[in-house]
């Protein structure tokens, strides 16, 4: 399987940053964009298994983006928590149902 190498990380704007601190942003060879409505329970389960499959490839850079669409129960403190934890997880926040189709840019940590 050949990966394309990515021009410029999804995290490369910043608007409306949260209180997680990121690191200086680095290329990405793999950008892994995941909605989630109300998935506060299955969201560490999930973590651990993106950094365990990307950890098996030391060669590819890679992130993790996770829009949480407009969750009512406890999925954006957990995010909030599994960031701190997972230096190459980013987060972009939905106040309302919008989709995944409606960001049209995904900044590091961002409320929209």
């Amino acid at each position: 399987m050949t990966l394309a190498r990515a021009q410029a990380p999804v995290s490369s704007a910043i608007s409306s940053p949260v209180t997680t601190s990121r690191s200086p942003i680095a290329p990405v060879d793999v950008s892994v964009l995941v909605p989630a409505k109300d998935e506060a329970e299955n969201l560490p389960l999930f973590m651990e298994q993106a950094e365990s499959t990307f950890r098996a490839t030391p060669d590819i850079s890679f992130e993790v983006v996770v829009i949480d669409d407009g969750s009512e129960d406890d999925s954006w403190s957990v995010l909030e928590q599994l960031a701190r934890r997972y230096q190459f997880l980013k987060l972009a926040r939905h106040r309302s149902r919008r989709g995944i189709a409606e960001r049209r840019s995904f900044p590091a940590s961002t409320t929209a």
